[in-house]
């Protein structure tokens, strides 16, 4: 059951400012001075909104069994299933918005939609009509969550205590399998966010829901396709830099990360480059943003777990400055 004070995800529009999720609004926050709007109140079960590079924000609604896109001007739109069964809870954007993939819990897939914007004009105002084609789901897959799509068209799903990888072009899977973690446990992830640095080196970092931390996977420039688990961002508990059921990830082209720390009802805000640590919390109405640092408690993790000789743990360190 959704609770209306958790946050259930978290992301940067195109004019820079934070999107957070509620279960029945999103509320847009200016970065410079925490002034916030709502956008599209009495939602139903909403999770993890995302937004294009034109400001479109697309918002999975469970209990409505859509996705509703807040379109420019003002305008909405629905996104259902062919059969009007979806049950979304991720939602992700190809390269170019050409496509979006939908994760759909109970009927254990992804859909995707080949979508077209129509440039119009009426009263001197341009504007876009949105048409979209329904190209079928894919995947026997358990609880789908979030999921992300990066510049290859690689669709990354999480799936009940695993991470997949498909091919977004023909919909056919690239990797089953991923499920390790720091401590070669299961792992139980809720969203998952990408990030490519300067030097074209790519990130997947990993929202763990039962672990309470965040996953940082590097790809091996030499073996595309091949991940190491490279850190380990958070640990349970209130404090900064600690994490209670997170339900959300995302990082900006500077590679700062941002987690939905859900039952802690805050987003924090881990520095790529620094152990500093910002909690954005609201209380009374009004959002408050507070530094502190933080040491995680999480042991350096010695691995040479192979599972399926495709992927290695190396040695991990619980700090989040990338080298």
């Amino acid at each position: 059951m959704a609770i209306p004070n958790e946050i259930y995800g978290v992301t940067i529009d195109h004019d820079g400012e934070l999107l957070v999720t509620f279960s029945d609004h999103l509320e847009r926050i200016n970065m410079n001075d925490l002034t916030h709007v709502c956008i599209g109140n009495n939602l139903r079960s909403a999770n993890r909104a995302r937004v294009d590079d034109a400001g479109r924000i697309y918002v999975p609604e469970y209990d409505k069994g859509c996705v509703t896109i807040f379109a420019l001007g003002g305008k909405q739109y629905e996104l259902r299933s062919k059969n009007n069964d979806m049950k979304p809870v991720g939602v992700a954007l190809s390269p170019n918005n050409h496509h979006i993939f939908v994760s759909d819990f109970d009927n254990k897939c992804i859909h995707r939609f080949s979508v077209k914007w129509i440039p119009e004009q009426k009263f001197f105002v341009r504007i876009f009509n949105f048409e979209s084609i329904y190209d079928g789901r894919f995947g026997n897959l358990v609880r789908p969550m979030g999921l992300a799509v990066d510049s290859k068209n690689r669709v990354f799903v999480a799936v009940g205590a695993d991470i997949q990888v498909f091919n977004g072009d023909n919909m056919t899977s690239i990797y089953q399998h991923w499920y390790h973690s720091s401590d070669k446990s299961i792992m139980n992830p809720t969203d998952i966010a990408l990030g490519v640095d300067y030097d074209n080196t790519s990130y997947v970092y990993v929202a763990d829901w039962n672990k309470n931390l965040i996953h940082v996977y590097q790809e091996d420039r030499e073996k595309p396709n091949y991940w190491a688990l490279l850190k380990i961002v958070g640990c349970q508990g209130r404090d900064f830099g600690q994490l209670h059921r997170p339900m959300g990830v995302h990082v900006d082209k500077d590679l700062n990360l941002y987690v939905a720390d859900s039952k802690n009802q805050r987003i924090q805000i881990f520095m790529r480059y620094e152990l500093d640590v910002y909690v954005l919390k609201k209380e009374n109405g009004t959002w408050t943003c507070t530094k502190g640092t933080w040491t995680n408690t999480n042991q350096t993790a010695e691995i040479t777990y192979k599972p399926s000789n495709k992927y290695v743990v190396m040695k991990t360190t619980p700090y989040y400055p990338i080298p």
